[in-house]
């Protein structure tokens, strides 16, 4: 399936064929509701979501990561999720899903309410979800051990990826393509990082992109982020918002803009190559506004930071120990062994022990973390390795939970 430069090179971009691809464009300087409103109305009726809409359910992919107040640029804006629910009502939706799975495996619903999003979709009459608590759907990826995403993100009738534009230490940038990593649930986001072989992410990627069948993308890149991202970089003013039915050509178009070099951006052609969409940006008409290239680009993250884009075995490493940093743990005190969580563990590890308390086999748990919502007692918490607490302390002091279980 992979052509042999895509082995050797440090990276190639796919050229495709046939139609070009269309890109809608609106400036935007602020995150006024009016300005927002007015811009996604544009967008979704230029590339078609608006029409697609009608008479559908649609699930909104936004991007929680770690959760933080929204001038920190890391989420996806509350503002623009309030006005682009309300926008796919007023189209028709009949029903419409805001949901996640956080970087802060097990604390979703604390990363979406910190970053503003909860009280936005509310607002504007969207139903809140945390992609952790849906029935688990395993998907088949060329990853170690299982990987899960809820039943509502592929029931749903559409499929929106509303991401925010970041760098990315690893994958050089993330849009409408990379946040859609944050449909598995728990850490299977972390297994898709120890994908084997080179570029074994963006295959991976590419390959859950293809079972997820995501029909639009809208991008936030009103304020974006740049240095160290996804988390740790700064906001930066880059005034638009965008849109397409086709996120290859969305992400082509935004790094093109922000002067990320296309070759630093692996998924993409892996993506076009795959058939998923249009890399070339002679193919990619840009339509709405008519807006400069950001200058001077975004700044690029640290060359410490870039390590493991530069080491595959070192990210595979850091991941693993990331994905085990935290797990899932029985309080036997307010435990009543009803038995939910056995019977919906969609890894078969909880189990009676001998004494006739509930264990957690941690080398069968994919750390999924959907026990934590199927536990109506609130007996399942999220425990911190402490020797790996570093690797992950600062994904919880963002939402300001330590050890606590913030379900």
């Amino acid at each position: 399936m992979w052509p042999p430069e895509y082995e050797t090179s440090d990276v190639a971009m796919a050229r495709c064929t046939g139609e070009a691809s269309r890109v809608w464009v609106k400036a935007c300087l602020h995150y006024e509701e009016a300005a927002v409103r007015s811009g996604l109305e544009a967008l979704g009726d230029g590339c078609g979501l608006g029409a697609s809409a009608r008479g559908r359910t649609v699930f909104c992919k936004v991007n929680a990561a770690t959760g933080g107040p929204p001038a920190r640029a890391r989420s996806t804006h509350p503002v623009v999720v309030k006005c682009l629910v309300s926008y796919l009502y007023s189209r028709g939706a009949t029903q419409v899903y805001v949901g996640d799975s956080s970087a802060a495996y097990g604390h979703t619903r604390a990363a979406l309410a910190s970053a503003g999003i909860t009280q936005a979709t509310q607002e504007a009459g969207g139903l809140v979800v945390d992609i952790d608590s849906l029935s688990p759907r395993r998907l088949s990826l060329p990853v170690p051990g299982d990987v899960f995403t809820g039943d509502l993100v592929l029931d749903s009738d559409l499929l929106v990826s509303v991401a925010k534009l970041k760098t990315h230490s690893l994958a050089g940038y993330t849009g409408a393509l990379k946040n859609l990593l944050g449909t598995l649930m728990g850490a299977g986001k972390a297994r898709v990082h120890q994908a084997g072989g080179r570029h074994g992410l963006y295959r991976a990627l590419v390959e859950l992109i293809r079972l997820l069948r995501p029909r639009f993308g809208v991008l936030d890149g009103i304020v974006g982020m740049e240095g160290n991202g996804p988390s740790d970089g700064q906001p930066r003013l880059i005034g638009l918002l965008a849109a397409s039915s086709d996120l290859v050509a969305l992400d082509t178009f935004t790094c093109q803009h922000t002067g990320i070099n296309l070759r630093r951006v692996p998924l993409l052609g892996y993506a076009a190559l795959a058939g998923l969409g249009c890399d070339d940006p002679a193919r990619i008409a840009v339509c709405g506004d008519a807006v400069a290239p950001l200058h001077p680009p975004l700044a690029l993250p640290a060359r410490t930071f870039r390590l493991p884009e530069k080491i595959a075995p070192l990210a595979r490493t850091f991941y693993r120990l990331r994905e085990v940093a935290m797990s899932p743990i029985i309080k036997e005190s307010s435990c009543t062994r009803c038995g939910n969580c056995v019977s919906t563990c969609p890894s078969q590890a909880i189990s009676y022990a001998p004494d006739s308390e509930l264990h957690i086999d941690p080398y069968c748990c994919a750390r999924c973390f959907h026990c934590l919502s199927s536990c109506r007692r609130g007996a399942i918490e999220v425990a911190i390795n402490p020797w790996l607490r570093p690797l992950i302390a600062a994904r919880l002091e963002m939402l300001g939970m330590g050890t606590r279980n913030n379900r």
